[in-house]
């Protein structure tokens, strides 16, 4: 805040003032930011630079073109301030200079709080706090020292000067420091017009105030003129000039002020009150049109209410007709039905008359059964001794060994009396079918009675078959010896040939389940090469020989426990010159399945075609895409072990156990491959329990082991605990379950009981 003592005393006036300039649009901002900061009486000031071709005595009174825009310019802010609820009305001056002319009102006015423009609003920036305007530094340089003036930019305070109120001197009669040019003058306008200011006591005290300052002494310079009396102060200048030693005509213009000033406190009552009329008036018509809306709406809704109550009437005549009618039509009924009562007692007596004579007939049936039944019960007798010579050659009884054995007709009646329709394969030593035991999806293998090597390939399977409990081992689940038949258990989801082709729209395996199946089917192997005391080899190991189940988890089908015919399998066929199956020729097949899950082709030169891509270092040319993205130092990995154990020479291929096995777990553990399947383990430990026996939930040996919608086997009372307690989500996973339905796994359940009797 700046101060000077040069300044001379002056009047306290609380009024918020406010500058504008000519154009409405560049001031509105500022004059808006006045009325939301501050309240009570405003007062629009406006310095109007005259036109370089006036006459100098002509400012104070222009009344030309400029003068009428002047004012409707000044009405459009008094109009702003009414729409915004707040009194105001306009005082100007004419003045070349601008910056000195609000100065000179802040002077005449004795302004103490002013709002004006602190630099145009392009110059706006955030966190603006210095002047722009030339004008604006002058106000805030020679502006009297208690003024508190708000400079704004674009609807924001940039800088605020506080008025030091100690300057201020109550004392109205002291002398004024003379305006150096222009003329102030008040608003010039009609008595209706200055019924746009709210309060008419600011403007007589506004007026008073200038008055004093003219009888006041000292001066000796041109100041205010009355609005009323501006055109006679145009015609008669000099009058005003010689006003500081007539004190008569002061009185009398006083005076007269005063009388302007009631005349226009008259007319403003007279305003508001016709106002308020109009604004009843108009109330009255809306209410008027709104109960004229009402009533026809009255109107219209009871016509539509009697148009329904017509409706409702005619309906109403129209189901009392349809009741008539409908009680009449059931009389009618009523006539037949006695009618057709008396016949049918009469009928009912001649069915008894029948009946009894069937109950006589009945009981010579019984008889002839009776006898028919125990001349069957002879005929089983004798079958059963003829089954028990003929079982007797096996080792041990099916019993003995933990399958179910089921009837001839329970195999008719799964496979639909042998359907066609049902039937998977055909070979030459008999047909698979798919069918439902006991509500159980199987898998019915049937060997051709009438084959020379049927019967002979049916005990051996049973025997060795039966024996084998892994995870990825299709197991038996029992057998029919009247049909030569070995029940297995149903996997959903085929074979790997069908997957790797795509076959049925089915989806493509992604190349983490194909490392997985890579790492199951060695462990299956592994186990069968391990069997003791004698060692047995898969025979046809291919992807048509491998099945997945429901969570894609591998299991080989289809072990040549007879058939030691190399020319039969899929693998090896150049150095197996012994004719027999070994464990190097099982190598060699897996080498090529390998093969087949990188590449998803079957080709016959398919080895060397990937040695040549790793030469290469082609490989991903190799890599089926619709496994995903393979990554690959662990695919280039994959590859080698591949091609090593297809090698032509027996000798070069590698152990399954000590070689395969190892490089497939690094592999696997790299790729974070999850494990579905209990087969991840070393298939040769048998030292602690296994870990597929163990229920994930309990952390116990499961005695009711179901498999749940994640695809996990958990006991049974697991399980449910867990579901019942309102978990939604897998205990594996932590992935929502589909559904809470529960499966028993009667294969896991007799593999369990199997182990615990082979550990007690």
């Amino acid at each position: 805040m700046e101060s000077r003592d040069s300044s001379p005393p002056r009047l306290v006036n609380e009024r918020v003032y406010v500058a504008v300039g000519s154009d409405v649009e560049e001031s509105r901002l500022t004059l808006q930011w006045a009325l939301k900061n501050f309240g009570g009486d405003f007062r629009i000031i406006h310095v109007r630079s005259p036109s370089p071709d006036t006459p100098r005595w002509r400012y104070p009174l222009t009344e030309d073109g400029d003068s009428c825009a002047m004012e409707d310019v000044l009405d459009e802010y008094i109009h702003i301030c009414h729409q915004a609820e707040v009194s105001a009305e306009a005082r100007w001056i004419e003045m070349s200079d601008i910056g000195k002319g609000i100065v000179e009102l802040i002077e005449q006015h004795a302004v103490e709080k002013l709002v004006m423009g602190g630099a145009a609003d392009e110059h706006y920036t955030e966190g603006m706090t210095g002047l722009k305007s030339s004008k604006a530094k002058f106000v805030d340089q020679h502006a009297h020292p208690s003024c508190n003036i708000w400079f704004i930019c674009n609807g924001h305070r940039i800088y605020f000067r506080e008025g030091d109120l100690s300057t201020i001197d109550m004392d109205i009669t002291s002398s004024r420091q003379p305006a150096r040019s222009g003329t102030v003058q008040s608003y010039p306008r009609s008595l209706v017009a200055s019924a746009h200011s709210v309060s008419s006591s600011s403007e007589i005290e506004d007026d008073l105030c200038l008055i004093r300052y003219k009888r006041g002494e000292g001066s000796s310079h041109p100041s205010t003129s009355n609005p009323i009396c501006s055109y006679e102060e145009d015609r008669q200048p000099a009058l005003l000039l010689e006003g500081n030693g007539n004190g008569d005509l002061y009185e009398q213009l006083e005076r007269a002020m005063m009388e302007v000033v009631n005349a226009k406190r008259e007319a403003f009552e007279e305003l508001l009150r016709r106002q308020k009329a109009e604004k009843n008036a108009i109330e009255a018509s809306r209410r008027a049109t709104v109960l004229e809306k009402l009533y026809c709406d009255e109107l219209r809704q009871k016509k539509e209410l009697q148009e329904a109550l017509a409706k409702e009437k005619e309906s109403f005549e129209t189901f009392k007709n349809q009741q008539t009618e409908e009680r009449s039509a059931s009389s009618n009924c009523r006539t037949i039905l006695e009618g057709q009562i008396a016949t049918t007692n009469h009928m009912m007596q001649e069915l008894q008359d029948k009946i009894a004579s069937t109950e006589e007939l009945l009981e010579v049936c019984k008889k002839e059964r009776e006898e028919l039944q125990v001349c069957l019960e002879n005929a089983l007798k004798v079958n059963e001794e003829l089954l028990t010579s003929q079982h007797r050659e096996a080792p041990t009884s099916h019993r003995q060994q933990g399958l179910m054995e089921f009837s001839f007709s329970e195999i008719q009646e799964a496979t639909d009396n042998f359907d066609p329709s049902l039937k998977l394969e055909e070979g030459d030593y008999g047909s698979i079918y798919r069918g439902v035991l006991r509500h159980t999806p199987v898998t019915i293998k049937m060997l051709h009675p009438d084959s020379s090597q049927g019967p002979s390939r049916y005990h051996p399977e049973v025997e060795v078959v039966s024996k084998l409990r892994h995870p990825n081992l299709v197991a038996l689940v029992g057998v029919c010896p009247d049909a030569w038949a070995l029940i297995y258990e149903h996997l959903p989801n085929g074979s790997l040939e069908d997957r790797l082709h795509s076959e049925n729209n089915s989806a493509p395996l992604s190349w983490q389940n194909r490392l997985r199946i890579s790492t199951e089917i060695c462990s299956a192997l592994i186990f069968l090469h391990s069997c003791y005391p004698d060692r047995i080899v898969h025979g046809d190991l291919k992807p048509k020989n491998i099945l997945l189940d429901a969570n894609l988890v591998s299991k080989l089908k289809d072990l040549r426990i007879q058939d030691q015919n190399p020319s039969r399998t899929s693998s090896e066929n150049v150095n197996n010159s012994s004719g027999e199956f070994s464990v190097e020729s099982d190598v060699y097949s897996y080498g090529i399945i390998l093969l087949q899950l990188l590449t998803g082709r079957s080709d016959p030169d398919l080895a060397a075609e990937l040695h040549n891509a790793l030469n290469e270092g082609n490989i991903n040319d190799m890599l089926d895409q619709t496994a995903g993205d393979w990554p690959f130092l662990e695919t280039t990995q994959l590859a080698h072990l591949a091609l090593s154990c297809c090698e032509m020479d027996r000798d070069n291929r590698p152990d399954l156990k000590s070689e395969v096995w190892t490089v497939l777990e690094s592999i696997r553990a790299c790729c974070e491959v999850p494990a579905t399947s209990p087969s991840h383990s070393d298939p040769n430990e048998t030292t602690e329990t296994p870990s597929y026996l163990i229920c994930p939930i309990s952390q116990e040996i499961m005695e009711d082991p179901h498999v749940a919608a994640d695809g996990f086997t958990y006991e049974e009372s697991a399980i449910s605990g867990w579901i019942n307690g309102g978990h939604d989500t897998s205990p594996m996973t932590n992935l929502q379950l589909p559904n809470g339905h529960l499966i028993p796994n009667r294969t896991l359940r007799t593999a369990i009981q199997e182990w615990l009797q082979n550990h007690q």
